[in-house]
C-alpha cells in the first residue's frame, strides 16, 4: 500500500502500532530495517536474550511514535505525541523502546531523554542495558541525571512553572 493510501485510511482500520500518519515518507524509508538490524545484534550478543514477537512489535510502535512526535515549535510536522505500550515483567520493554529511541534519535538528530518511574529501572538502564547497547552501537552516549527529589510529578512541574 502506498503512502497516500495509508494516509487516507480511517484510524479504525489500522492498528495504532502501525499508523504512519504525520511521518515523512523519506524518514520512514531511512528507518526501515535499522531497528531490526540492531535487534538482531542484541539477540546474537546478549547472554540469555530471547527474541519475542511482542517485543519487536513494541519496538516498531515506539519507533513510529518517536518519528511522528512533534516539537511545540515544529509546525511542519503533523504527528501525534503519545503511545501507550504495555507488557509484562521480563518482556524486554527497555530493549524495545531504547532501540527505537536510538534509531529515531539518529534519524531526527535529536537527543532522547528517558524518564523512569523507579530508581531500580534507572539503575538497570544506566548500569546494565545502555552499556550493553553501547557495545553494539559504539557511538551511543548516555548519562544519568538525578534531581534531589529524583522525580517530577505534575504538582512539582506546575510549581516550577508558576514559581
Amino acid at each position: 500500500m502506498n503512502q497516500a493510501a495509508r494516509a487516507a485510511e480511517p484510524f479504525g482500520e489500522t492498528p495504532a502500532h502501525a499508523r504512519t500518519q504525520g511521518i515523512d515518507h523519506g524518514l520512514l524509508e531511512k528507518a526501515r530495517g535499522a531497528p531490526g538490524i540492531l535487534y538482531g545484534e542484541v539477540a546474537k550478543t546478549w547472554p540469555g536474550f530471547i527474541a519475542r514477537p511482542g517485543q519487536q512489535q513494541m519496538m516498531h510502535a515506539a519507533l513510529l511514535t518517536f518519528l511522528s512526535a512533534k516539537a511545540p515549535d515544529d509546525e511542519s510536522r503533523q504527528g501525534s505525541n503519545l503511545a501507550q505500550l504495555e507488557a509484562g515483567t521480563g518482556t524486554g520493554k527497555t530493549v524495545a523502546y531504547c532501540l527505537a529511541a536510538i534509531v529515531a534519535s539518529e534519524l531526527l538528530e535529536k537527543t532522547v531523554v528517558v524518564s523512569t518511574a523507579t530508581v531500580a529501572l534507572q539503575e538497570q538502564l544506566f548500569h546494565k542495558d545502555l552499556p550493553r547497547l553501547a557495545k553494539i552501537i559504539p557511538e551511543l552516549r548516555f548519562d544519568m541525571l538525578k534531581g534531589r527529589g529524583r522525580y517530577l510529578c505534575e504538582s512539582r512541574l506546575q510549581g516550577a512553572i508558576h514559581d
